[in-house]
């Protein structure tokens, strides 16, 4: 054995690096480790044992009995010395009993639980210990609750009773939410990441969420709550609100999310993804939010999502008249220029946006920085026939020009354009390239195996080092792993 093995830090070292590495991989690796010597198996087996998807391997350890009272002296010492080195752990199914349910504590270590399904109801002695930090918690959402759902928020609240309050840091939620979780939840004030996705949420939970003073990641559903109601409530707190928020994903009405951006504080907010509620009268009624949201965040926005599932079937005269309508245009979006430092604009829209070719240039202007650009695909059965699309493949040679450090793009084209009346590439003298686009996303390509090798060396001319190309025809997918020798 080399002597620089011998060196705790530098063997420490390696093993976190064989760790790091894909799932299988890693636990392949480590097991070999495992078996080499002594001095290796402590140190491979507290990593391979470190994060595991079910209770499964710790339960082969134990025999499964009738009597939960079962005398914990029974329990093996060798189970005891696998828990120890347990820190992540999934649970989906319901376990049978064991005489380790008795135990205050059966991972004393566990930093981290998944919980979904039947796991809610593995004994919550499998799920806390004082190190806990991060909670998954799925119990399901459903509009009638039954016995089973009842008995799931009964071991959701036994649970979070249970959790040591100092160390859990974040908390992700799914399910309905009894006024008792709800509760327990708004008293986590030391949360820094929160996720709760429920179907109501009233304005005075968010108002006492607003003030916890750590919370940089939130994500949750404000569809129910009338604004007026939010005003008021969050008037009445004393404390700022949001002080630490940097992400936050929140969907409803575009008057609610202008009260509470409202009481947030200006350039802190990094990522924002917001759901809208549906407007069959057109997005008009985003402008004096998008005003307000750059005035709050031009100096720190990196990320904006907008998602809007206005199907155009939905819409009312006159605007349904109009084909296509103006969704989201430049001069909607044109509050948003002042965000320069501005990285990833993802428009998710069942109607495609007003942005044309030569828009682009503009967008290139607004944002220099920007590295992920999604303006949709070309879905067509979300839209009548003869629908006019604004952009063309000319589009991809526009993202060459103006958008140098896109990463990511999505634009609303139709693939086939890019090929000529006689199934060719379109010529073009003096074509630019991008050679920084890594992932691209095109909507679906009819008669996709006759023109599929044509399509795939088009878009390569314009984006030489694209290693990733998202088509909904596995033709096309299959073509350019051919061509790209990543098949």
């Amino acid at each position: 054995m080399h002597r620089a093995l011998l060196i705790d830090e530098i063997l420490q070292l390696i093993f976190d690096h064989c760790a790091s590495l894909p799932i299988n991989e890693s636990r392949r690796t480590l097991y070999q480790l495992a078996r080499c010597c002594k001095a290796w198996k402590d140190p491979a087996l507290d990593r391979l044992w470190a994060r595991i998807d079910s209770s499964a391997p710790l339960l082969s350890l134990l025999p499964c009995v009738d009597d939960k009272d079962m005398p914990i002296s029974d329990i093996d010492p060798i189970f005891t010395s696998y828990a120890c080195r347990v820190k992540e752990i999934t649970y989906r199914d319901v376990q049978k009993p064991t005489s380790a349910d008795s135990l205050e504590m059966v991972l004393p270590r566990l930093q981290a639980v998944t919980i979904s399904h039947g796991g809610c109801f593995v004994p919550s002695s499998w799920k806390v210990s004082p190190h806990l930090k991060h909670i998954s918690l799925n119990i399901g959402l459903v509009h009638v609750v039954r016995r089973d759902e009842v008995a799931k928020c009964n071991s959701a609240e036994e649970l979070l009773k249970r959790v040591h309050v100092s160390s859990l840091r974040s908390l992700r939620f799914r399910g309905h939410l009894t006024p008792a979780i709800g509760n327990m939840v708004a008293s986590f004030t030391q949360l820094t990441d929160l996720t709760l996705y429920t179907h109501r949420v009233d304005c005075e939970w968010l108002a006492a969420i607003a003030k916890f003073p750590n919370l940089r990641s939130l994500s949750t559903s404000a569809m129910s709550i009338d604004p007026e109601e939010l005003e008021h409530a969050l008037a009445q707190t004393t404390a700022p609100c949001f002080p630490a928020l940097e992400s936050l994903d929140l969907g409803g009405p575009v008057a609610t999310l202008g009260v509470a951006f409202k009481y947030m504080p200006d350039h802190k907010l990094t990522r924002f993804r917001m759901e809208a509620d549906c407007y069959r009268h057109g997005p008009a009624s985003f402008e004096r939010f998008l005003e307000q949201l750059a005035k709050k965040t031009f100096k720190s926005l990196k990320e904006l999502t907008i998602q809007d599932l206005t199907e155009y079937y939905w819409l009312e005269p006159p605007m349904r008249d109009q084909m296509p309508p103006e969704w989201f245009g430049l001069s909607l979006l044109h509050p948003l220029a002042a965000c320069k430092d501005l990285r990833k604009l993802e428009l998710t829209l069942m109607i495609p946006p007003s942005i044309s070719d030569t828009d682009l240039e503009t967008l290139g202007n607004w944002w220099p920085h920007l590295e992920d650009l999604n303006l949709g695909t070309h879905d067509m059965p979300y839209l009548p026939r003869d629908w006019q699309f604004l952009m063309t493949p000319a589009a991809l040679e526009a993202v060459a020009k103006h958008l140098p450090r896109l990463q990511q793009l999505a634009l609303p084209f139709r693939p086939a354009d890019l090929l000529a009346s006689g199934g060719r590439p379109t010529p073009s003298e003096s074509k630019p390239q991008h050679k920084t686009l890594r992932a691209l996303a095109i909507g679906d390509v009819s008669n996709a195996s006759a023109c599929a090798s044509d399509l795939v060396r088009a878009i390569l001319a314009v984006f030489p080092s694209l290693d990733t190309l998202d088509c909904p025809a596995q033709e096309i997918t299959e073509q350019f792993a051919v061509l790209t020798g990543s098949a």
